[in-house]
């Protein structure tokens, strides 16, 4: 018979706070190790299990020795936010803002230029300089008439105003759509791994059936191919 195996149910969660596992955590015994988590790294959450101790079980891609790999592990519940809790704040902002909404995709500030050894192209203008921003910030746009430059600032810092390069950030509406393509697609690809280990195991079992189904029925033909001995006469 096979033993059955349910499907997780899986849905995708977006790293809201880094964290890097340090040896004092509280782990749930037998549970496996935690994941080392990035600033706006997509996961999926596979179990609820250990969420009362404040993790979920999941899984992520991440790039290990320059190879895409599967991550299995412990993820700190209060780090990551589900997709569509995460992107509900994002929404909000383009409905209000239109097509000044922007996301932030790359960080820029002074010291990006300084480290590529870049220069200011506004140096000869003194009020035009750049503005900080990083990942996942919310940026609204006041100009970009200046091509590959955008004047704005972040939503969560409204008095400081900068230039910073159009490709570093992406319009909400098309940065919400990539995120949940994503999400979907973490969503799809985790029930079709567990899908192909449960297809795995169950063939496993039918092999491991079968031997023993072989074993049986060669000790039974072995015990009636026996010839028998007749007991000896009493003396």
């Amino acid at each position: 018979f096979f033993i059955t195996m349910a499907l997780p149910v899986a849905f995708a969660v977006v790293v809201v706070r880094e964290f890097a596992p340090t040896a004092e955590l509280d782990v749930p015994e037998g549970a496996g190790a935690p994941i080392t988590l990035r600033m706006n790294d997509l996961l999926c959450v596979t179990s609820e299990e250990f969420v009362e101790r404040g993790w979920f079980f999941g899984e992520a891609l991440q790039e290990i020795d320059g190879e895409e790999t599967r991550v299995k592990g412990l993820i700190k519940v209060d780090a990551v936010s589900r997709i569509e809790d995460f992107l509900m704040p994002l929404q909000q902002f383009e409905r209000v803002k239109g097509p000044a909404a922007r996301v932030c995709i790359f960080q820029f500030s002074d010291e990006y230029l300084k480290h590529h050894d870049l220069e200011w192209p506004f140096s000869h203008i003194l009020h035009r300089r750049p503005l900080t921003i990083t990942p996942g910030q919310l940026v609204e746009v006041v100009d970009e008439s200046l091509g590959e430059w955008i004047y704005g600032f972040a939503v969560e810092n409204a008095d400081q105003m900068g230039y910073f390069p159009r490709e570093f950030c992406m319009p909400v509406t098309q940065y919400i759509e990539m995120m949940e393509c994503w999400g979907n697609d973490a969503e799809r690809r985790t029930v079709n791994w567990y899908a192909e280990d449960r297809r795995r195991k169950q063939q496993k079992e039918v092999e491991e059936q079968q031997q023993e189904a072989r074993a049986k029925k060669k000790s039974f033909l072995s015990f009636f191919s026996r010839k028998p001995r007749a007991p000896a006469l009493p003396a």
